[in-house]
């Protein structure tokens, strides 16, 4: 695979007497041009490719995945077939973070049913697209065979199925296979990020009694509201849709924080709060709904 210490090094600025050097901000800055060229320069067909397959990563890494999709797809024509997997792999990953669970299934089961090492991280990306459908029946069965036999050599992959094994099996209404995967999580990743968020909300005190009705989720306590906004963004990327921002006092007191959303009952919030501290990182607070 080309390095990319190579594209690293093509984009570095010029040296310092160079007048080149005064349009180069720097090396992560200037990533894309170098990849571009090499992608459109090589003389290598090979090279091309997984530059292409390089500037997808980069924009899937900066959330720009429209732009990361069309890299994919210009790496995938170029791709060798044993290696065409890789590229419509991250493929799926983009049309997931856009929010097209179609487009992202249809992707990824390509890759689910070739001999791509990257099958069983299909199969998840395909669980999860089925639960942004709405469909968490379907992505429920289609993690069965992930947790059945477990999943070789990728163990961030492993944890990852199992968490989200046990949030569906929660919803759906089979507690005992929540309570038997979260065993497992925490047993065999121990040192993951999904049971340090199982072992937190297993320790979470049970929130007071209250009164039946919409439960809300909220993070954060910015004196900024821009950092605020920042933050509601992310959380919008992160399927957080109705995420916005609200305000708390006023005048030189005031504080902002992030409504994610609003739950019908507790048990759904938890599993949101679970959700934000995963892919969010942060810890969000339940309480009624603003």
């Amino acid at each position: 695979m080309l390095p990319i210490l190579l594209a690293l090094l093509v984009a570095a600025p010029a040296a310092p007497s160079s007048p080149a050097s005064l349009a180069v901000r720097g090396p992560i800055d200037s990533l894309p041009a170098a990849l571009r060229r090499i992608e459109t320069s090589s003389p290598s067909a090979r090279d091309r490719a997984e530059a292409a397959e390089w500037l997808g990563r980069y924009h899937y890494a900066r959330g720009e995945y429209r732009e990361a999709l069309d890299a994919f797809a210009t790496a995938a024509a170029r791709m060798s077939p044993q290696r065409k997997g890789e590229a419509l792999y991250w493929s799926g990953l983009s049309w997931l973070g856009l929010r097209n669970p179609v487009s992202a299934r249809a992707a990824l089961e390509v890759v689910a049913t070739s001999a791509s090492p990257r099958r069983d991280a299909a199969r998840l990306g395909i669980a999860q697209a089925w639960d942004m459908a709405g469909r968490p029946d379907r992505a429920r069965d289609a993690l069965e065979p992930l947790v059945t036999r477990g999943v070789q050599g990728a163990g961030d992959v492993g944890a990852s199925a199992l968490e989200l094994y046990a949030t569906l099996s929660q919803r759906l209404g089979h507690p005992r296979d929540a309570d038997r995967a979260r065993a497992r999580l925490t047993a065999q990743y121990p040192q993951s990020m999904e049971s340090a968020v199982v072992a937190a909300v297993a320790a979470m005190p049970d929130a007071p009694a209250r009164e039946a009705g919409p439960v809300g989720l909220e993070a954060g306590a910015f004196s900024s509201n821009s950092r605020a906004r920042a933050l509601a963004q992310r959380a919008v990327r992160a399927g957080f849709e109705g995420a916005r921002v609200v305000q708390h006092g006023t005048g030189g007191s005031a504080r902002y924080a992030v409504l994610l959303g609003s739950y019908p009952d507790e048990r759904e919030a938890r599993e949101a709060q679970a959700r934000a501290q995963r892919e969010l990182g942060i810890t969000a607070r339940i309480g009624n709904p603003k």
